[in-house]
C-alpha cells in the first residue's frame, strides 16, 4: 500500500486560482509512489490575518492520525 499524502494549496489573491497549483504536486506524488488522499485548499485567504487556520488546523489535525503521512505544498 502506498504511503498517503496530502497537498496544501493557498493563494492569497484572486487573480491567481489554487486550481492552476494542484497539477504539479500531484504529478510529483504519482512519480514518489504516493497516494494523494486529501487537498487542503484555501483560495483567496491572507495568511497574515489568519484566515487559512482553519483548514491548516484541519490539516494538521488529520496529519497527526495518520491520513495523510505526509504534507506537501504547492509553492
Amino acid at each position: 500500500m502506498p504511503s498517503r499524502c496530502a497537498i496544501w494549496a493557498r493563494v492569497s489573491t484572486d487573480e491567481r486560482e489554487s486550481g492552476n497549483q494542484l497539477a504539479e504536486p500531484h504529478q510529483r506524488a504519482a512519480r514518489r509512489g504516493l497516494q494523494v488522499a486529501a487537498e487542503y485548499v484555501v483560495d483567496g485567504a491572507s495568511a497574515w490575518k489568519g484566515e487559512h487556520r482553519e483548514q491548516l488546523t484541519t490539516a494538521l489535525a488529520d496529519a497527526r492520525r495518520g491520513q495523510p503521512t505526509t504534507i506537501g505544498n504547492t509553492s
